[in-house]
């Protein structure tokens, strides 16, 4: 559902595409989607050139419906944005959404009030008309599903995971790493927080 595509566009930043028609929901669960998604970033940020350069996201909405949108848990659908934002030391320059289907509206009701402003400005509304996307990122480095060079998407997002299955043992170290608050820091976290990083 979510990959790296193998170049960096004209100003060296990685190009991260999801594709949130792909998910499964009774085989994933949005929270565990979240935590897989912060592993890829992980990965896609390692590098210096990524630290310094940013990324820009790619979504191709093709294949959502209400099954998707029905299937976050209450509560989590702030999950997502409070990460690229707020967890995550990562610099998005910018969001380009495209083949939105008619239902994008009713999950861009409930997303984008928990987005801050810098990052609305930043995202691109496209739906089929893809020529703008072409002139920003470059069809070089764009999968055939959006009038790219790379081939098929399902094939770059088999060669990322392998990329990801490499750094199993950077994922395993990472799960012995913890945050303790004390009594009132936990307080002021508040309960929603703890719960659903739990």
């Amino acid at each position: 559902m979510m990959m790296v595509l193998p170049n960096r566009d004209k100003e060296g930043r990685r190009i991260i595409m999801f594709r949130p028609g792909k998910w499964e929901p009774e085989k994933v669960t949005d929270k565990e989607l979240a935590k897989f998604s912060v592993l890829e970033l992980e990965v896609a940020t390692k590098d210096e050139e990524t630290q310094v350069n940013g990324v820009i996201l790619v979504g191709d909405f093709n294949g959502l419906t209400m099954k998707h949108v029905t299937n976050m848990e209450k509560g989590n659908h702030k999950l997502m944005p409070s990460i690229m934002q707020d967890g995550f030391p990562v610099r998005v320059k910018a969001f380009h959404m495209c083949r939105q289907p008619s239902i994008f509206t009713a999950a861009w009701a409930i997303i984008s009030p928990f987005m801050k402003e810098k990052m609305r400005k930043r995202i691109q509304f496209h739906g089929e008309e893809l020529k703008k996307l072409h002139k920003e990122v470059g069809v070089e480095n764009l999968p055939e599903e959006l009038g790219g060079q790379l081939g098929p998407a399902d094939d770059l997002a088999e060669a990322w995971y392998q990329q990801i299955r490499a750094e199993e043992k950077m994922f395993v170290e990472m799960q012995n790493y913890k945050i303790e608050l004390s009594r009132s820091e936990e307080r002021r976290v508040g309960k929603e927080c703890r719960s659903r990083w739990s």
